[in-house]
């Protein structure tokens, strides 16, 4: 008997833990919102390849706090038509204890636009990283065609054809 009254204690107190929590209770409030420009990086050029990159490999990363938007200035005159984005916990994560990055996944880093002047990325957790991105764009040439593309592997092919 007073084994099942002890059972039926720890069997209300349980309950009325879970009544009184709220749904969603271990998110916490929302966090701000806020939006930054980056208009330093590394930008390449090659041919009509542009490339450009907010930092190395090896950092500093970017500071990517959550609901934060990113505008970052890549000036490589064309819309890319690569982005990546690489998540990181500390600044420097190729660092002896940095703990290395990853590519972002999911809401931890979403790609709102790109275009010729700009790429737009949110972070639409709460949580904080640290945040590389390369943009890649192919530029048209000066005549206003698509740059020439590399005519030995056509060659090949043709003189393959011809073989026969």
């Amino acid at each position: 008997m007073i084994v099942k009254r002890a059972l039926g204690a720890v069997a209300l107190v349980g309950l009325s833990v879970a009544v009184v929590a709220p749904p969603f209770a271990g998110c916490g409030p929302a966090c701000p919102p806020s939006e930054r420009v980056i208009v330093e990086g590394k930008r390449v050029t090659t041919g009509a390849a542009r490339f450009y990159e907010t930092s190395g490999p090896e950092g500093p990363f970017l500071p990517f706090e959550g609901a934060t938007l990113l505008r970052i200035r890549h000036g490589l005159g064309a819309a890319p038509q690569k982005v990546v984005v690489m998540l990181a916990f500390t600044e420097h994560p190729q660092s002896p204890g940095g703990g290395g990055y990853s590519f972002a996944a999911g809401n931890q880093a979403i790609v709102l636009r790109q275009d010729a002047d700009e790429v737009a990325i949110k972070n639409d957790s709460c949580a904080k990283y640290w945040v590389r991105v390369t943009v890649e764009a192919l530029v048209p040439d000066d005549a206003g065609a698509d740059a020439p593309a590399d005519t030995a592997v056509e060659d090949a092919s043709v003189d393959a054809v011809d073989a026969d």
